[in-house]
């Protein structure tokens, strides 16, 4: 593969549907001059087709076709893809289709009636829409990232047999594993939100929040026992360990808890 093909990749696919073949050798040279790969259509339906075999980054579409308008083209396109990039080229005293044109989601529109200030223009307009969609694209992968990192946290925390819980500042939980769930007998969206206040006795829980004063205090793993009724009848016997959860520059922010049942352990000694 040639450089100036991977430079055009890198940069993106235009099509341009446009029924003047002059105009559009012109585009194509033009916009192929910035760095893109630039691909032609002469009628709407070509458009289409081309588009639905192979999708373009970016596309421009004139708004006079031989078969159909611009604007029910760049409709048909954004049912498909709603962020697709398009720009609608028009002739003078079209304003109010290229309104339109904005209302149904084309990000941008350009009249052709100066040739000379189009083709200055419409690179620009290229790399703009160019510069969006990769924003768009980071932004998909950054939060792709983000949710792949927070189930394999959740798979990880779920599978865990110890009793885990994070609080913010206020006591508040912010999350609860299946184990502590399944102790405590809610679910996590009942659970979310509460203090130990809400979960266990009263001594217990001011015990737990002495605790956690000292994690926020001295940022030091704290260990604690008591007794305990998760269901008003049985008493279970509780290690709660808690840390300190830091954010990636340095700032406490939460605290982690694991809560293990050593009733047995307990028993057999």
């Amino acid at each position: 593969m040639s450089e100036d093909t991977t430079q055009a990749l890198s940069k993106g696919r235009v099509l341009y549907i446009e029924d003047e073949p002059l105009l559009g050798r012109i585009f194509k040279l033009s916009i192929e001059r910035a760095g893109y790969q630039v691909m032609l259509a002469e009628t709407g339906r070509q458009g289409l087709e081309m588009h639905a075999s192979t999708p373009f980054d970016i596309v421009a579409i004139d708004f006079q076709l031989p078969d159909t308008t611009g604007l029910k083209i760049a409709e048909e396109m954004l049912r498909d893809n709603a962020e697709l990039p398009i720009v609608m080229v028009t002739g003078a005293g079209n304003e109010a289709v290229a309104a339109e044109a904005l209302g149904i989601g084309v990000m941008n529109y350009i009249i052709k009636s100066d040739e000379e200030v189009y083709f200055e223009l419409l690179p620009r307009i290229i790399d703009n829409l160019n510069s969006i969609r990769l924003e768009r694209e980071r932004n998909s992968a950054l939060s792709k990232a983000v949710f792949d990192r927070e189930a394999l946290f959740k798979a990880f925390m779920d599978n865990a047999p110890e009793s885990i819980v994070i609080k913010n500042r206020n006591g508040n939980y912010e999350f609860v594993n299946s184990s502590y769930e399944a102790f405590h007998g809610s679910s996590a969206s009942q659970l979310n939100g509460q203090t130990d206040f809400d979960v266990f006795e009263k001594e217990n829980a001011e015990l737990l929040r002495l605790q956690d004063e000292e994690v926020w205090k001295n940022g030091e793993t704290k260990t604690v026992e008591f007794d305990t009724k998760p269901n008003g009848v049985d008493i279970r016997r509780m290690l709660v360990r808690k840390f300190p959860i830091y954010d990636g520059v340095g700032d406490l922010v939460a605290i982690g808890g694991v809560n293990i049942d050593i009733t047995d352990h307990r028993k057999s000694e």
